[in-house]
């Protein structure tokens, strides 16, 4: 197991407005999960019999599969980098994994987003699924929403043209500044684009707002981990009630999971989410 690492994160991000990434929403839309089967090892039969539900292909090709970095273009922006990794011979279509990395430094923004991305590695390579890890384009390390998240938007329409990715089993996580970008992207911005989220450290005082849950138009599931000893403990125990006072359900889509340590992640914490991403999943 690997051991702990360790980031101390600056907030990269300021306590700007995101409501205008969504409309207030007039009425919540009907989450359907994805069925039980789907997390088994044979995806496309159960009990012996073959199921109606069948993964949605991106039917991407020509893509390098190990890990590697792709530059793609941004329009109005230019060309950007992320670092990925696509286990050989997994079954296909492909679940994905969207890993944001914390605030790194100055100049250290690439090393944090590849090491990010080799921390979720060997979990890829055991559950066969994708690992995007796009590089945050702050001068400090951090995350530009502006500029991040249209990226993103292209880091994700190169990887499912080059790979066949499976549409409905696209999940989001976040570590720190990673992880307060992620609670807007996922609440906020793009909530019909994934299955489910987890946030490791990440709290919503810091860029989603305290509104997010109830501004939401889906409760997709979600895990928050986070260590007993880290400053942002208190307020991730607020964000638990602020997602539960929205209708979120304790112990069901939310997954609260404090553990010993401080601010950061390991091993340990990673395979609890990916553990928990499938099960809980619901269709985007």
């Amino acid at each position: 197991m690997a051991p702990l690492r360790s980031r101390y994160a600056l907030l990269a991000v300021g306590l700007t407005a995101v409501l205008s990434l969504a409309a207030p929403p007039t009425a919540r839309a009907v989450d359907l999960r994805l069925p039980r089967h789907v997390c088994d090892a044979n995806l496309f039969f159960s009990g012996g019999f073959e199921t109606h539900w069948q993964p949605q292909s991106s039917g991407g090709s020509g893509g390098a599969t190990g890990s590697g970095q792709r530059s793609v273009s941004v329009p109005g922006i230019g060309t950007k980098s992320f670092a990925y990794h696509v286990p050989v011979g997994a079954s296909l279509p492909m679940p994905t994994v969207v890993v944001m990395h914390g605030a790194a430094g100055p100049g250290q923004a690439m090393a944090a987003a590849s090491a990010t991305r080799n921390d979720w590695i060997a979990l890829a390579n055991a559950g066969g699924f994708a690992v995007l890890a796009p590089i945050a384009s702050g001068a400090q390390g951090g995350w530009v929403p502006e500029v991040d998240f249209p990226t993103l938007d292209a880091v994700l329409a190169d990887a499912r043209a080059s790979y066949p990715l499976d549409l409905t089993r696209t999940y989001l996580w976040g570590f720190s500044a990673g992880g307060h970008v992620a609670h807007a992207l996922a609440l906020l911005r793009d909530p019909q684009r994934y299955a489910a989220y987890a946030v490791s450290a990440g709290v919503l005082d810091a860029y989603a707002g305290a509104s997010a849950p109830s501004l939401a138009t889906r409760h997709l599931p979600l895990h928050i981990s986070v260590g007993s000893s880290d400053s942002l403990f208190p307020f991730a125990q607020t964000d638990r009630d602020r997602f539960v006072a929205a209708g979120w359900v304790l112990g069901g889509n939310l997954q609260f999971v404090p553990f010993s340590g401080g601010h950061t992640y390991g091993a340990t914490q990673l395979q609890g989410i990916w553990a928990g991403f499938c099960p809980r999943a619901v269709v985007p």
